[in-house]
């Protein structure tokens, strides 16, 4: 199944979604740079987050689609 983290390098979770690589190394993640958890400089402000979450999508709806055909 595929999986998505997006996490700010400014996050104190951040730890934790490196920790979750070592165990599940096809995490796919995304840091950004200086955002935070949450909050005007949390990661789901900011457009790369956005386009992170979009770009994963449409990669994996695309490859569910011709694996369905």
């Amino acid at each position: 199944m595929p999986l998505l983290a997006v996490v700010g390098s400014a996050d104190p979770l951040k730890v934790g979604v490196d920790a979750f690589k070592t165990v599940m190394p096809s995490l796919n993640v995304v840091v950004i740079v200086g955002a935070t958890h949450s909050g005007a400089r949390g990661a789901p402000a900011r457009p790369e987050f956005a386009a992170a979450v979009h770009d994963f999508l449409a990669a994996h709806w695309t490859a569910q689609r011709s694996q369905a055909r």
